[in-house]
């Protein structure tokens, strides 16, 4: 039986057999995802002027508690060069909750790699070739940057210029991003806008460390509730490893360089 939350609305065609009996469903995917003990997912989404809350058999994305996620490989993608950067620590903690969910993994610190800006006519540049296949043997991939003037850091974006569909379609992709001020928002809409472009699947949930210098100590994350939030996302790239894939966006199906 579906749950739901809210006023009772107008019946709208359900999209999925496995939301039942209520005959109620919102536009699919839902903005957000968290699968319970239950084997269920909790889902939220809008009709009309209405979120609505309700519960789907987690089934329906191929992820459930028998769900395999043994041998699950994370690797996260730091788009920062600094000496003690903040992001490749807040990466490394994310990691901490891929290997409590059960994966390894490891970061890809772009400050050991000779990774020159993407010249197309060359087939191969500097470490290219090391990184590309790193990215591409994962099983998932998180992606970590500073906010640079409203969006990802250029570092980064070199980085993905440099893959293509074959790292990262229907790939599962976590995002985290910091600022020296508030929230990284934009950086992260802007990292969400080029995995859909890659054909990747982007969890809902992510990561925004704001005022980041204030964040830690040497010892780590000082906020209990963003030191949660940065180990459940490193939690959520293992247990949807596996997710079974949707059909290709829109996005990239316009996206005729991505195989170049």
């Amino acid at each position: 039986m579906t749950h739901l939350l809210g006023h009772t609305p107008t019946p709208l065609p359900c999209v999925s057999g496995d939301i039942e009996s209520a005959g109620v469903s919102v536009p699919f995917p839902p903005i957000f995802l968290s699968p319970n003990a239950s084997g269920f997912v909790l889902a939220s989404g809008i009709a009309g002027d209405r979120r609505w809350l309700f519960a789907v058999s987690a089934e329906h994305r191929g992820v459930t508690d028998d769900t395999d996620r043994s041998g699950v490989h994370v690797v996260a993608l730091c788009g920062s060069l600094r000496d003690g950067s903040y992001t490749r620590r807040a990466l490394s903690r994310a990691l901490d909750g891929t290997r409590a969910a059960g994966g390894t993994g490891t970061v890809i610190d772009l400050r050991e790699y000779d990774l020159p800006p993407l010249d197309p006519d060359r087939e191969t540049q500097g470490d290219s070739d090391a990184v590309v296949r790193r990215v591409r043997e994962a099983d998932a991939v998180l992606l970590g940057t500073p906010m640079y003037h409203g969006s990802y850091s250029g570092v980064l974006k070199n980085a993905l210029d440099h893959c293509g569909f074959d790292e990262f379609e229907g790939k599962t992709v976590g995002l985290l991003a910091v600022a020296g001020g508030g929230f990284p928002v934009t950086a992260l809409d802007h990292l969400r806008s080029v995995c859909r472009a890659l054909d990747a699947w982007v969890l809902p949930h992510q990561a925004a460390l704001p005022s980041v210098s204030s964040k830690f100590d040497a010892e780590g994350i000082v906020d209990d509730g963003l030191d949660e939030r940065v180990r459940v996302l490193g939690r959520r790239v293992v247990e949807y490893a596996r997710i079974e894939p949707d059909p290709s966006s829109f996005e990239a199906g316009e996206n005729v360089g991505a195989g170049d």
